[in-house]
């Protein structure tokens, strides 16, 4: 067997996000959570090719979208992504709570205006030098996780109460950062710098550690 050919697990992915106060835990899900990076392509029509088919297509990027069914959570943190479209529901006073807008929140450009946040999806089996708790050589050449630099809780949330044990699922849209910085925080406004990138996502688990998890 060729190396890096293997079985492979993640462990528990632990989902953090970071909403202007620092990274904070954010919780586990039923299962996994489902990552899915979705590239566009924008077809180009020729008379050539026919009426159907594109005789060829331009690359216009990517996104993602991260869902979950959440049964542990953080509340506080939950709840200020909730708050839409400013992300700061229970981090400073006077801010909205979730389920309450302005007439002045209508026509909020997320990311320009700085209403996006990070978010890290971190698997723990990962080695210690990129960010996982694992100590062995089991999982070396594994990512340690996901980093997305901008994201938005898109919903819909489906909040399950009851005497059951009670479960949120969250569709969480990660969008690109068009930034010059080097490390994402909430709301990565592009600062009029040179070398500016569009930025969705990496493998940058800095500042993700077992110690936030609570």
């Amino acid at each position: 067997m060729s190396a890096g050919v293997q079985l492979w697990t993640t462990g528990p992915a632990f989902l953090f996000t970071d909403v202007g106060k620092g990274i904070v835990f954010l919780g586990t899900a039923q299962s996994a959570p489902e990552i899915e990076v979705i590239p566009s392509f924008t077809p180009i029509m020729n008379d050539m090719s026919g009426q159907r088919l594109p005789m060829d297509r331009h690359y216009d990027g990517t996104e993602a979208i991260i869902t979950a069914i959440f049964t542990r959570w953080n509340y506080a943190a939950l709840l200020t992504m909730y708050s839409r479209p400013m992300p700061l529901a229970l981090l400073g006073p006077g801010s909205a709570a979730p389920g309450f807008n302005t007439i002045f929140d209508m026509g909020t450009i997320m990311g320009q205006e700085g209403m996006t946040y990070p978010l890290w999806v971190w698997f723990p089996k990962a080695p210690a030098a990129a960010g996982g708790a694992n100590q062995s050589n089991a999982y070396a050449t594994m990512s340690p996780g996901y980093r997305f630099w901008s994201t938005i809780m898109i919903g819909p949330e489906r909040i399950s109460p009851g005497t059951k044990a009670m479960t949120q699922s969250v569709v969480i849209q990660a969008q690109r950062a068009f930034t010059t910085l080097t490390n994402p925080g909430a709301g990565n406004v592009y600062d009029g710098g040179n070398g500016a990138l569009f930025k969705l996502y990496d493998f940058d688990m800095t500042g993700i550690s077992a110690a936030l998890i609570t």
